[in-house]
């Protein structure tokens, strides 16, 4: 049970299921999208380009830090949007 950082939940010490981080990081992008919002995106003539495979935390992190130095950053993932 390695998913994100389930396998390493507290609550397996006292026997207990783990919290489905997952879940919670769905339920807060699904709202995000359901309210309207949309992630900010800049425009960077020229810069240069990435490409993260995942929609996952890790990769968003990711694209937002590459984007905030310069780069411009593309998001593969299976799913119609991204948050893991």
């Amino acid at each position: 049970m390695d998913v994100l950082c389930e396998g390493s939940c507290v609550l397996e010490r006292y026997h207990q299921k783990p919290i489905e981080i997952g879940r919670l990081q769905r339920h807060a992008m699904d709202y995000f999208y359901g309210a309207g919002s949309s992630l900010p995106v800049a425009e960077a003539a020229g810069a240069p380009r990435v490409a993260c495979v995942g929609g996952g935390p890790a990769a968003l992190a990711c694209a937002a830090e590459l984007a905030r130095r310069g780069h411009r950053c593309t998001i593969f993932d299976n799913r119609p949007l991204p948050a893991g």
